[in-house]
């Protein structure tokens, strides 16, 4: 027999008065705020680069100043003790292995190409011997970094060489061209000078003698001698190394002077660098450094001022027995300031890319200004082409059938955006460039590792060879309650491994950008939320699949992103809150009795709750046969209001105030934000919930903090948003500062 249930509209109507009467009358407590004002939270300022903030957490309590010898002793005096203590605590690496990070630094054995050498920015020195197949740590070379006896140590490797006779030389540092993390910008640990291996297979480390706790910034190899490399930095000058351990300043260079970037040619003679003088000026030489030309003095290279500089010599020499040079500018605006090119060793030079308002705008792109982070360039082993990095890559090549050495097309040849399956994907921000042979280009990025493989201009492909380069920068990392794992990284995303296969290190990108703060929920395994900069929040409840854009109110807007560069956030979930006056309407299908079990599900996932009834509930109807149909008739039902014991609370920052909302886990719903405070977003860094979600701690840069209590009782803006804050002297929320 077939049923039909009518619901009268009538009805319907009165059971939705009814379930939004219950929902108001639930929150119908007395309203009490009373806003205590905070200390005044300023950002720290002065700090300019990881070396400021090292400075500013590592200084001499009585001279103010970091005193390197006693912070070495220090750091000594904490290895014993670590050494001494016994501990049951064991850690095993969670990845990713297939990810990559920031990379400066790669070098290729000069007897077999297959063996190569890259460095990261905060992890160490790496080794592969079936180019880049699979890589493998150096952990001799982060032993001794530990084991520093006169330097503080570093995995900063800014600069990597080997010579001749397969002697390793490490450089270390690279604060000139990064960024400050007091802010939670991007950075690195600061420099320890050059460390050196006899051998490239058995590796056992020293330091270059009197280069400890110096900031390294291009190590290179000369080629002509089997063990002499030269190295410049931060207020170094230019230096020749022989025999691991001679050093000598090359005259004709101040030997306290910054230089940024130095090349020799593959004979020795040919030299260019770029001293940093409140402004790069170009020196070249053309008889192995003994004597020197200011480029810029006579008129060659234009330009006084400008920011950075890079510089390339080809392999080999053209027809006319030359070395074709090529160099590169970055403004102090960080903008391209120009693109030069010489075929006879560096004496005359001719413009081939002029200089930019935006970065690489007369190369047919719009990218943000970042030539002081990410500026390379190289010329093909011939010479024909040079290619230049920024954020994406850029090919110019030498047009063979003009006699103008100043004469070629520029091709974009990359492309960050695309998916990475496309052959142009080159990751974004690129500071390495080194040929592995006439058709193969290893390329160094924020990404890791990258192969460019194919002839001039766009004919070519590209491949990331990152398997085992475990480098990865995080900001900020989760777990969740079955193992899972997730991280925000520097220039990678936001990266997650579900545990599905523990002893796996490979983590999947669930979100772009730089991912940033990130959550997990307790409650779901499935749930996550993820940042990125400038106050973007989502959230997703299928491990990434599908995603929800939540962002906390921007300058009282939602629906925008503009908080800052770095957002902190917490998550604090309570599957049993009895405490809860959040409510669902629980409508009957059919009567129910004392003592039956009612289930119904919570607004956060459809986490299913059950209450044993203490009443009865009633479903009023009529039933009316028409032959073979049963019509059924509901006149009313009795509802039911029950608790939502599964609550969260989600806490993060925006432009111009802290806020929090209790929907965060509701995916169903779009978050009611109530702002707590208002505060300097770029001053907040770190948040906490309690455990019984009352309270919640912000902390500062400047090392205040800020406590926010009452929060267990608030359930609507009216309780909890500032702007709804009475002048009633009995509180709700309470903020106090130390």
């Amino acid at each position: 027999m077939k049923k039909t249930i009518i619901y009268p509209t009538l009805i319907i109507i009165i059971i939705i008065s009814i379930s939004f009467f219950s929902k108001s009358t639930s929150n119908d407590y007395s309203r009490k705020y009373n806003y205590k004002s905070i200390y005044n939270i300023e950002s720290v300022t002065g700090a300019n680069g990881a070396i400021d903030y090292k400075n500013l957490i590592y200084k001499d309590f009585n001279t103010g100043k970091v005193e390197l010898s006693k912070l070495a002793s220090a750091k000594d005096l904490v290895r014993q003790k670590m050494i001494s203590r016994s501990s049951s605590l064991s850690f095993v690496e969670e990845g990713p292995d297939n990810v990559g990070g920031r990379t400066r630094a790669i070098a290729i054995h000069p007897d077999d190409e297959n063996v190569m050498f890259a460095g990261s920015v905060s992890g160490g020195l790496f080794k592969t011997v079936n180019a880049g197949q699979n890589w493998v740590r150096v952990q001799e070379f982060d032993d001794a970094m530990i084991n520093s006896a006169i330097g503080t140590g570093s995995l900063s490797i800014s600069s990597i060489a080997i010579t001749k006779n397969g002697a390793l030389y490490i450089a270390t540092g690279g604060n000139k061209y990064e960024g400050s993390v007091n802010n939670e910008g991007s950075g690195i640990t600061s420099g320890d000078g050059i460390w050196y291996s006899v051998s490239t297979d058995n590796f056992s480390f020293l330091q270059v003698p009197n280069t400890n706790n110096k900031d390294i910034l291009k190590v290179q190899s000369d080629m002509t001698d089997d063990n002499t490399v030269y190295y410049v930095g931060m207020g170094v000058g230019l230096n020749k190394i022989t025999n691991y351990t001679t050093t000598q300043s090359i005259s004709g260079i101040s030997n306290n002077s910054t230089i940024g970037d130095f090349k020799i040619s593959e004979d020795g003679q040919v030299m260019i660098l770029g001293i940093d003088l409140g402004g790069v000026r170009s020196w070249s030489s053309q008889d192995g450094g003994l004597t020197w030309t200011d480029l810029h003095s006579n008129g060659q290279l234009q330009g006084f001022g400008m920011g950075r500089s890079e510089y390339a010599i080809s392999k080999n020499t053209n027809p006319a027995g030359k070395y074709t040079l090529y160099c590169i500018f970055a403004t102090s605006g960080s903008v391209l300031g120009g693109v030069y090119r010489s075929i006879d060793n560096g004496v005359n030079w001719g413009q081939i890319a002029p200089g930019s308002t935006t970065n690489f705008t007369p190369l047919s792109t719009s990218r943000s200004s970042q030539g002081k982070y990410d500026l390379v360039i190289t010329s093909r082993p011939d010479g024909q082409e040079c290619i230049i990095g920024g954020i994406d890559l850029w090919s110019w090549v030498h047009t063979s059938t003009s006699s103008d050495p100043f004469n070629g097309q520029w091709y974009p040849i990359s492309s960050w955006s695309v998916n990475p399956i496309v052959p142009i994907y080159i990751h974004a921000d690129n500071h390495r460039l080194v040929w592995k042979n006439n058709n193969q280009l290893v390329v160094g990025n924020d990404g890791g590792v990258q192969i460019r493989t194919g002839s001039s201009g766009t004919s070519q492909f590209g491949a990331v060879i990152n398997k085992g380069y475990n480098i990865t920068q995080f900001y900020s990392m989760a777990f969740g309650g079955n193992g899972s794992v997730i991280a925000g990284a520097q220039d990678n995303g936001t990266q997650y491994k579900d545990n599905s296969n523990p002893f796996s290190k490979e983590f999947s990108e669930v979100g772009g950008g730089d991912g940033f703060e990130c959550e997990i929920s307790y409650l779901n395994s499935n749930a996550f939320i993820t940042t990125v900069y400038n106050g973007a929040i989502s959230r997703s409840k299928d491990k990434g699949v599908t995603t929800q854009s939540v962002p906390a109110p921007c300058s009282g807007i939602v629906g925008q992103d503009c908080g800052p560069f770095y957002n902190a956030i917490a998550l604090m979930e309570d599957p049993e809150d009895f405490n809860s006056r959040d409510s669902i309407v629980y409508i009957p299908s059919s009567d129910m009795i004392i003592g039956d079990t009612v289930t119904y599900l919570s607004k956060s996932f459809g986490i299913p709750i059950k209450h044993i009834l203490s009443q009865n509930l009633n479903v009023y109807d009529t039933i009316n046969i028409v032959g073979t149909d049963t019509f059924i008739t509901v006149l009313g039902t009795d509802t039911l209001m029950l608790p939502d014991y599964v609550q969260s609370y989600f806490i993060t920052q925006s432009d111009e105030a802290v806020y929090i909302t209790r929907d965060i886990l509701r995916f169903t719903t779009t978050p009611e934000w109530w702002k707590l405070y208002n505060t300097n977003s770029n001053s907040i860094h770190s948040f906490e919930i309690s455990h019984d979600m009352n309270y919640a701690w912000c902390g500062t840069g400047n090392g205040s903090l800020s406590r926010i209590s009452g929060l267990a009782n608030a359930y609507s803006l009216e309780e909890a948003d500032i702007d709804y804050k009475p002048v009633a002297s009995d509180t709700l929320i309470e903020i106090s500062s130390w």
